[in-house]
């Protein structure tokens, strides 16, 4: 979905102007709103209102004014599209038609545009993409004023509008904002809130554009008259160019402006690869990106067209050639091809270079000296007088075809003569395997070349002086080929081998020499005839070198014939796999080959003792065949000289051995081998894969195995014979054993600790977690030494555990506990508020002119509660096994002590227990203490239930003992120290809200105290006689 641009009132105040007549017109976000009062109307009833924009129509509506004192109209601002021009501040016009007629006429800027996509850099312009359908107001190439922003930098310019997108020059933007970080523009930033981004130096492009003697390479970040580093490397081929450059002012192409530019080296457009890199001298980057030359040239967008005549080979560009035409660049998918102007005659340009099929295109580029033209040429095929006649031309694949059927009609004599020859020679071949008779074929091949020699020359000269001239350097190449070879055999009593390859290279080096000299001194003697002698003397000169060496080979060959073949004495040596001779008898057959010269070419066999046998063979090609225990094998060897060997050797037996463990069934590498063969012992080791493998000569009989590893048990395999390939699995038993290791702290094993223990070797993991006794065994593990890890990282930081080491061995159960440090201190805060409580709890258990059995009784629960707290740094199990931090526990239990302190205080300071300690005070002073204790192991059991469980157990106690105070009732005169307190207690438990569970946990255990303390009372005849008496 687009995303809505609306384009508002640039001035301030335009669009909302206020009319006395009572009419007003505003701009919203994408309508025009039209405020109409009673007052405009000159009454009630039924008004009809017009507006218009300019002179055209916009709209009709009618408003009535009986029951309101004005009317709001909003009209879309689409309904304005049909406007034409530039609506930025367009008169608008409102009529009242009725009672009384008014008429009001406003500015409002009604230009509109929808966001098509995100703004990118073309050339040198931030572009802006905009629905071009949508646009209202903005003729093409009309401004509009855009808010630009980069950090802390602003600045407001004028975009252009072309199609379908806003353009900004990056010279406006330059001044006022940097173009190396993320820009925001808003379209119109008066009203709107729609904003583009891009950054202009990622989203800038560096463009290539060739020119008369090399490259430019244009950026748009690049701007005339400042020095950059610039380096270019390439590859295919590879090459480097860097070079500190000031940039020259940008090249253009029709009104595109791609930015300032360098000259670079013409190589760089040859290259399959192009790395380039642009940067300022202070080392800011401009650009830095790999591509391939084509994707960056800006040949690309031939505005022109031409056509590129295949037959012709010539492209007619026409009015498009510059007349300061400096060089013509062609691109095609092969690459780049330059040509000067030189090659460009009345528009037309040569271009028999280029290899283009019908319907291909390629680029050409006309660079003059300022400035460039690119034309799109396309390929078609030639065409015939005969189709130019008819008005026909050939289209697709067709001109391949055509080509051909013109290439044969026009090459007719040329290519009968051809056949005619090859007839010829062929025929006189076939004669003289039939009459042997060894002259025929060397007269069918003299008939077969003067024929195709004949028609050779007619199809390439014109006219019969010229094929006169052919045939003169055709036979005069012939007859001094025949002069040097009668010199050099009969004169100076050369063989025959020699005296042909004499006349042959001799004559044909004196061509190349004439040639040359004809090139160097440019002298035309012959009225322009040196390429019918050169291509009739080459003609002759091949046609005779080729005669001379069939006469020389057919010679050669009655010579050997006549004489008989020549022998060789030659070793057949049959070797097994190790390189020593097979023992016994070995039959080897040998064949002889085509070249081999004797009359009986059937194979011969021999017999060879010990692995060697030395025998005379004919010259030539022999295939020698053995075959021994199942396998065969064959050599060629040719024999041309005295005491050629022709070796055979054996394969041998294979034998391949692959080592698994038994129980997981994974390869098992580097496992001791230990191979006896006929007692002979091999040793190796297995592969990654769990193999090795070995052969044996053929002699071999039986084998034993064994394998071995530090890891497991050793295996043996044997076998009496083998044979070809033999391959064997061998499962080898791991030595394994046990490990059972505890986790302890203060001596005792801790339930729910993960471990983890790893095998030193090769960083293999076991994981477990404790049982109930703090115990974990770990069965069939690997022998080898192994490291056991207890995981705390979930227990409170206070608790740690090192690392301990473990040996295992085959059968055996190795035992080790890991003891856990409990590294616990109360805190100076802690202690302090122990000293403070241990004050308040003697001061309760103090009292001045009365009894202080009761009070100190009490107070003597809450010094056991904080004797609790000091004991907490040795009460490492029970917190490790509970999972509690031991500083959550000291404040729970010192915050329960707390509260426990205030209630006992108000409990004994009241009234009625006030008066009954003033009553005793005339009994003997006694000290009785609770016999009880508040243990940690309660608190830690407590939290791990909910508050409403924990509740659910102080209850039965609370019940408990308000049975027991009832029943006291009649055996005592006076209960208060204990209904009061039992009171407190209850208050105290119902009152603890909002507490964690450790904390309600502590609040439990301090509770059951107290209320175990007010049962005690009864128990102790002290102080029961202190509630015996009587109070008035």
């Amino acid at each position: 979905m687009y995303l809505l641009v609306v384009i508002a009132v640039l001035a301030a105040g335009v669009g909302n102007a206020s009319a006395d007549d009572g009419i007003t017109i505003n701009r919203t976000s994408d309508a025009v709103e039209v405020t109409v009062q009673q007052s405009a109307a000159g009454g009630n009833g039924t008004q009809s209102v017009t507006v218009s924009a300019g002179n055209q129509n916009i709209t009709n509506y009618t408003i009535n004014f009986t029951n309101r004192s004005e009317n709001i109209t909003h009209i879309q601002i689409r309904e304005f599209r049909s406007v034409s021009g530039d609506l930025a501040d367009k008169n608008i016009t409102v009529r009242v038609t009725g009672i009384m007629n008014t008429t009001d006429r406003q500015r409002v800027d009604l230009r509109y545009v929808e966001k098509s996509g995100d703004a990118t850099v073309i050339a040198r312009n931030v572009t802006l993409p905009v629905n071009s359908s949508s646009v209202i107001g903005i003729p093409e190439g009309g401004s509009v004023p855009v808010a630009v922003s980069a950090g802390s930098e602003a600045v407001t310019v004028d975009a252009r509008y072309r199609d379908g997108s806003l353009r900004i020059p990056m010279l406006t933007l330059r001044e006022s904002v940097s173009l190396f970080e993320s820009l925001k523009l808003r379209v119109l930033p008066s009203i709107t809130v729609a904003e583009y981004s891009v950054n202009p130096s990622q989203e800038a492009t560096a463009y290539l554009t060739p020119t008369a003697d090399g490259a430019k390479v244009s950026h748009p970040l690049v701007f005339a008259g400042q020095e950059y580093i610039v380096v270019a490397t390439t590859a295919g081929p590879p090459g480097n160019f860097s070079r500190t450059m000031t940039a020259n002012g940008p090249m253009t192409s029709g009104a595109t402006d791609y930015g300032g530019r360098f000259a670079l080296p013409e190589q760089l457009l040859y290259a399959d690869h192009l790395t380039l890199r642009i940067s300022e001298v202070d080392g800011r980057e401009v650009y830095n990106r790999s591509r391939a030359p084509s994707e960056m040239l800006q040949a690309t967008d031939g505005s022109q067209t031409a056509e590129w005549n295949q037959s012709a080979k010539t492209v007619s560009f026409g009015s498009a050639v510059p007349e300061d035409l400096a060089a013509i660049w062609i691109q095609t998918s092969e690459g780049l091809l330059r040509y000067d102007d030189s090659v460009i005659a009345n528009g037309k340009l040569d271009a028999t270079e280029t290899k283009l099929s019908v319907g291909e295109r390629f680029t050409a580029v006309l660079v003059g000296q300022q400035d460039y033209w690119a034309v799109t040429v396309e390929a078609v095929g030639g065409e015939s007088s005969q189709q130019k006649s008819n008005g026909g031309s050939d289209k697709g694949g067709s001109g391949f075809i055509n080509d051909v059927g013109s290439f044969i009609q026009e090459n007719t004599l040329l290519l009968l003569s051809g056949l005619l020859g090859v007839i010829v020679f062929g025929a006189s071949v076939a004669m003289e395997q039939q009459l042997a008779n060894d002259h025929q074929m060397k007269i069918g091949l003299v008939i077969g070349a003067l024929v195709f020699g004949a028609g050779l020359g007619w199809s390439v000269t014109d006219g019969m002086t010229e094929f006169a001239i052919f045939l003169l350097a055709a036979f005069s190449a012939i007859a001094l080929v025949i002069l040097v070879w009668i010199v050099c055999a009969s004169i100076l009593d050369m063989d025959g081998a020699k005296a042909v390859l004499v006349s042959v290279v001799g004559p044909a080096i004196g061509f190349l020499l004439a040639a040359g000299l004809y090139i160097l001194t440019d002298i035309d003697i012959l009225q322009n005839r040196v390429n019918l002698l050169a291509f009739g003397s080459s003609y002759g000169h091949i046609t005779i070198s080729v005669l001379l060496g069939l006469i020389l080979y057919q010679s050669s060959t009655s010579e050997s014939t006549a004489s008989g073949p020549t022998t060789y004495q030659t070793t057949v040596r049959v070797n097994d796999a190790d390189g020593a001779p097979v023992s016994g008898t070995v039959q080897v057959q040998l064949q002889p080959g085509m070249d081999v010269n004797i009359r009986d070419t059937v194979q011969r066999t021999i017999d060879i003792s010990d692995g060697v046998e030395t025998i005379p063979l004919e010259e030539g090609t022999w295939t020698a065949r053995a075959v021994q225990a199942g396998q065969e094998v064959k050599k060629e060897r040719k024999v041309t000289r005295a005491q050629t060997e022709l070796p055979l050797t054996f394969e041998g037996h294979q034998v391949a051995i692959e080592a698994l463990d038994r129980d997981s069934g994974e390869p098992v590498d580097d496992a001791d081998i230990i191979m006896t063969v006929d007692g002979d012992r091999r040793k190796g080791k297995t592969n990654q894969n769990g193999r090795w493998a070995t052969t044996l000569p053929l002699s071999a009989s039986s084998i034993e195995v064994e394998v071995d590893h530090n890891l497991y048990k050793a295996a043996t395999w044997s076998a009496s014979s083998v044979k070809g390939t033999t391959a064997e699995t061998i499962e080898l038993r791991p030595l394994v054993g046990s490990i059972k290791t505890a986790v302890t702290i203060d001596g005792e094993g801790v339930p729910g600790v993960p471990l983890t223990v790893t095998r030193q070797r090769d960083g293999q993991q076991f994981t477990d977690t404790t049982d109930n006794d703090g115990s974990v065994t770990l069965s069939n593990v690997g022998i080898g030494e192994y490291t056991i890890k207890p995981d705390l990282n979930s227990r409170p930081s206070q608790f740690s555990a090192g690392r301990t080491t473990v040996r295992v061995c085959d059968g055996e159960t190795s035992r080790k506990q890991v003891a856990v440090q409990f590294d616990y201190d109360l805190s100076s805060t802690a202690r302090e508020r122990i000293r403070s409580l241990r004050g308040r709890a003697d001061d309760i258990g103090t009292a001045s002119r009365r009894d202080g059995a009761i009070q100190a009784y009490y107070a003597s629960v809450l010094e056991a509660s904080l004797d609790t707290v000091e004991r907490i740094p040795e009460s490492g199990y029970t917190l490790l096994t509970a999972d509690i931090d031991p500083d959550e526990v000291v404040s729970a239990l010192l915050d329960a002590t707390e509260a426990a302190t205030e209630t006992v205080d108000d409990v004994m300071t009241s009234k009625r227990n006030v008066d009954l300690f003033s009553a005793c005070s005339d009994l003997p002073s006694v000290t009785v203490s609770w016999r009880g204790q508040i243990d940690v192991d309660r608190v830690a059991a407590l939290s791990e239930q909910d508050i409403g469980q924990q509740r659910g157990e102080v209850l039965d106690s609370l019940e408990a003992v308000d049975e027991r105070i009832s029943a006291a009732v009649s055996d005592v005169a006076e209960v208060s120290p204990a209904r009061e307190m039992w009171e407190a207690v209850r208050t105290m438990v119902r009152d603890n809200t909002g507490a964690t569970q450790v904390e309600s946990a502590a609040l439990i255990t301090v509770a059951e105290a107290l209320l175990d303390a007010i049962d005690g009372l009864f128990d102790d005849d002290r102080l029961r006689a202190r509630m015996e008496r009587t109070v008035y």
